[in-house]
């Protein structure tokens, strides 16, 4: 399964690295260039116990999947439709308005799934799902979704 996750902060890198532990790849966006050039760098702006080598594990062990994959388990980008490229599901766990912004079509067009976790409920449901996504936001349970 391969997760495109918008943001790169404290709680969007964590998430980030402890999803690539479950799934097959995820692309970490950003639109801080500088803080990406460091991840990509293998640096983290911040100290979270543990993070730093959790973020090494996915970004290292994943060289027999990158050989047969051409892509590292745990990558990070600064533009978010090439992230959303060919991902399975799209989580957005970041409330900034530059990604509010972002055209629901375009994203789809990118994707491959259909998913959409919105964490940060930072797009209107409606619009998501008439583009053809399956809209999860925090505190909007779709119809039909989870327990009865």
């Amino acid at each position: 399964m391969n997760v495109a996750l918008i943001g790169a902060g404290r709680i969007e890198l964590v998430a980030a690295a402890e999803l690539a532990d479950f799934v097959l790849l995820v692309q970490c966006v950003d639109i801080d260039e500088t803080k990406i050039d460091a991840l990509k760098a293998g640096s983290v702006p911040f100290h979270e116990p543990g993070l730093m080598e959790l973020l090494e594990k996915n970004r290292t062990s994943a060289a027999a999947a990158a050989a047969l994959l051409k892509h590292e388990r745990l990558s990070f980008l600064d533009d978010p439709y090439e992230a959303a490229s060919g991902a399975d599901a799209l989580a957005v766990l970041t409330e900034w308005n530059e990604f509010r912004i972002l055209g629901p079509s375009e994203l789809k067009r990118a994707m491959r799934g259909a998913v959409l976790l919105d964490a940060s409920n930072a797009f209107v449901p409606e619009a998501m799902a008439a583009v053809g996504f399956v809209y999860l936001g925090r505190g909007r349970r779709p119809e039909g979704f989870g327990r009865a």
